[in-house]
């Protein structure tokens, strides 16, 4: 496979259908218990919250330089 280009045939789920409660400034800690399982779930917590660095966008050279080509890590 290719991973030059992004996927186009890669699915990305609406949420609209599991979150009940749409987020405004009253409703904080029910949005936060619905959204918290999902990221979980799909291992998102942490660079949602900082402790995890969100992979780059792009594969790195043998010096650390950006690439073209994307980085598969990224996508997933």
């Amino acid at each position: 496979m290719d991973t030059s280009t992004p996927n186009s045939s890669a699915v990305v789920p609406n949420l609209t259908g599991f979150l009940k409660i749409s987020f405004d400034q009253s409703n904080h800690p029910l949005w936060l218990a619905q959204i918290s399982p999902i990221l979980n779930m799909k291992s998102l917590m942490g660079i949602v919250d900082g402790t995890v660095k969100c992979p780059s966008q792009f594969k790195l050279d043998d010096n650390g330089v950006a690439t073209t080509k994307i980085n598969a890590a990224y996508e997933d």
